[in-house]
């Protein structure tokens, strides 16, 4: 379930359509690794945005689309994370 935290209030939405409305807002991304599932976490200047994905690639496919190429991706999840030919080394802080 995605979620959406903003002046100390987290409101349940329903989908990446929130976040996708939000685009211009948003910052930076972070990626996290627990048991086998991907967070996905957004930042704009007031509100933080969370997801999970069961997916790599999807995940990978959604932080390719042409309005958030360029923004900053904190990997948490590994040292290394490999996507096809792609290597992502971890970052200790954005």
């Amino acid at each position: 379930m995605c979620e959406v935290r903003r002046s100390g209030k987290t409101k349940k939405v329903k989908n990446l359509g929130w976040l996708l409305r939000h685009w211009k807002e948003t910052r930076s991304f972070e990626v996290s690794f627990a048991t086998n599932n991907y967070t996905l976490t957004a930042f704009g200047d007031d509100w933080v945005f969370t997801t999970p994905y069961a997916s790599l690639s999807v995940l990978h496919k959604f932080l390719n689309r042409p309005v958030f190429v360029g923004l900053p991706v904190a990997w948490l999840s590994a040292d290394k994370v490999k996507i096809g030919s792609l290597e992502y080394t971890k970052l200790a802080a954005i």
